[in-house]
């Protein structure tokens, strides 16, 4: 890694804490480069304002979740082994302790500016669509029965986000521990696998 690269690297993580203790508003581009220990003019020329600080940490937040986007279904493999390890990774990124108060500028941000919400979705749209692509693929397999691919992602993800994820992002509680993520983790598989098993007449 040469100069210019280690600087970068500095600046972003020093970024992403500034921003999760202070919030955007609240970001100090001279304590980032404190916190980085570079000159001033390094941090400005890498994030010139507080969007580009946004954008970067956005950045950082859609590589942090690229091996959702690697997720493939597997017909050769048992479909309840593939769906608790697509439920054990999702757990994985929604918990993760770094991207919690992330989450709450992102989500904050896309409420205040119209048009704002959406470019940030399509930023994750990778991670969402691997997850749809994965139900669409057991679909295709005969795994699901009646149930529509997208109906049967919507409704898994929403069980493994609720109700802690939203009371972690808006309430400020601490992310449910091991245990009670393997307790949601194990409802949501028992839910969706019992749906598939009792298919409507």
């Amino acid at each position: 890694m040469d100069q210019l690269e280690h600087d970068r690297s500095a600046i972003l993580e020093a970024g992403i804490a500034e921003i999760s203790e202070h919030g955007l508003d609240g970001a100090s581009m001279a304590s980032i480069a404190t916190r980085a220990t570079v000159p001033q003019d390094a941090v400005d020329a890498y994030l010139p304002n507080k969007q580009a600080l946004l954008d970067e940490v956005v950045g950082w937040m859609v590589e942090s979740v690229s091996p959702m986007a690697q997720l493939r279904y597997d017909p050769a493999r048992p479909f309840a082994q593939q769906l608790r390890e697509l439920a054990e990774l999702e757990m994985e990124l929604i918990f993760d302790p770094k991207k919690i108060p992330l989450s709450r500028i992102v989500q904050g941000e896309a409420m205040r500016a119209p048009g704002r919400g959406m470019e940030l979705l399509m930023r994750f749209a990778d991670k969402e669509g691997s997850i749809q692509r994965w139900f669409v693929d057991a679909a295709a397999d005969g795994q699901l029965g009646d149930l529509a691919p997208n109906v049967a992602a919507d409704t898994f993800t929403g069980m493994l986000k609720t109700p802690h994820y939203w009371v972690s992002i808006i309430l400020w509680a601490p992310p449910p521990d091991a245990a009670v993520q393997r307790e949601v983790i194990d409802r949501a598989c028992e839910f969706l696998l019992c749906r598939l098993e009792k298919q409507p007449a």
